[in-house]
């Protein structure tokens, strides 16, 4: 894969992943709604409720509706955005060491704090599990995921990687 198509995986694949932290969120205040059901209509099949396990389209859509991602692309964007990241960039000249800093805030359906050992454990829960028709494919590049402090989750690569939050 050249340099330039791997920007766009590791961004899909970092984002897909943090999906992982299931039922996180922040408290934003009151949707509108009665919190009695949720209702989506979609074309695709869902073929697996579980990010670490659905790399298609149809988990896909059921992952962005339910999961919070470190980055994700909005709407019409070509560039990701941080999401549940209040920023990710690479954090040495190699660019082999890709860092992201949680936002303040960020809770777990059950009230629990998010924390950057979430993060590690959702993405080395990803790569033990690797499913085949899950998002590990995505992640050859990736040596370990470390947490500095509770905020920070570090990326360390095996190999240089062109610096764009894309991947």
């Amino acid at each position: 894969m050249n340099m330039r198509n791997q920007w766009p995986v590791l961004s899909v694949a970092t984002g897909l992943a943090a999906g992982l932290l299931t039922g996180c969120g922040s408290d934003t205040g009151d949707s509108g709604g009665t919190g009695s059901e949720v209702v989506m209509g979609m074309s695709d099949d869902v073929l697996a409720t579980d990010p670490a396990s659905g790399y298609d389209p149809g988990s896909w859509l059921l992952f962005n509706n339910v999961f919070q991602s470190l980055l994700s692309f909005p709407k019409g964007g070509t560039e990701p955005e941080p999401e549940a990241a209040r920023e990710c960039k690479f954090t040495d000249t190699e660019t082999k060491v890709y860092s992201c800093t949680l936002r303040d805030g960020l809770k777990f359906s059950n009230g629990d704090a998010l924390t950057s050992k979430d993060v590690k454990f959702s993405f080395d829960r990803m790569l033990k599990i690797n499913d085949a028709s899950g998002p590990a494919i995505m992640f050859p590049m990736l040596d370990r995921v470390e947490t500095p402090d509770a905020k920070t989750v570090t990326f360390r690569l095996k190999t240089p990687t062109p610096p764009s939050p894309a991947r």
